[in-house]
């Protein structure tokens, strides 16, 4: 027969273990409906064409408006997986090519030359969100290098700290107010 103290001590230390578990359970939910309300958060900042942040490669083929004028290809890139439209002839109001580009499985990048005066080209050179960076940049040829980038990916800070660092270079040269760190 087991003494009484013991059993309460047996008793302790499963509430406690199940108290801790719930706690882990309890956060980890908590995450992942941070991370589902960010993604769709950005989602929601960055539309290109139909692909948006936080979609998957079968989305982004299923859902992006050019698909009937061109081709998908996909490729990995060490930890990214390419997925590449290009566009099927010559002309029309589809870029020749766009590179989607997805880490562990979602769409973190997005990267095309446009032509000007579309919706996607005719915004500021930078625009900022707490879950985006879009740039764009006139090329010698007269397209507009556009970037979208999801901030929380962490393989793309230094691309956006470059980004923003070069704004900031930009905006002080031309008198403007830096707004950098003091």
């Amino acid at each position: 027969m087991t003494p009484p103290a013991s059993r309460s001590i047996r008793a302790e230390g499963a509430l406690i273990a199940l108290g801790a578990a719930l706690v882990i359970a309890g956060v980890g939910a908590l995450a992942a409906q941070r991370w589902r309300s960010q993604s769709a958060e950005a989602a929601a900042c960055c539309r290109f064409e139909g692909a948006a942040f936080g979609m998957t490669g079968a989305q982004i083929r299923e859902r992006f408006e050019g698909s009937g004028a061109g081709a998908f290809s996909s490729a990995k890139e060490g930890v990214v997986e390419v997925l590449r439209w290009d566009r099927k002839g010559a002309g029309g109001p589809w870029p020749e090519s766009i590179r989607f580009e997805l880490h562990d499985g979602i769409l973190t990048a997005i990267r095309a030359k446009l032509e000007p005066g579309g919706v996607l080209t005719d915004g500021p050179p930078l625009e900022e969100s707490p879950f985006s960076v879009v740039a764009r940049r006139p090329l010698a040829d007269g397209r507009i290098d556009y970037v979208a980038l999801v901030r929380d990916c962490t393989r793309q800070q230094a691309e956006i700290a470059a980004i923003l660092g070069a704004a900031r270079a930009s905006d002080a040269g031309a008198g403007a107010p830096d707004a950098g760190p003091r």
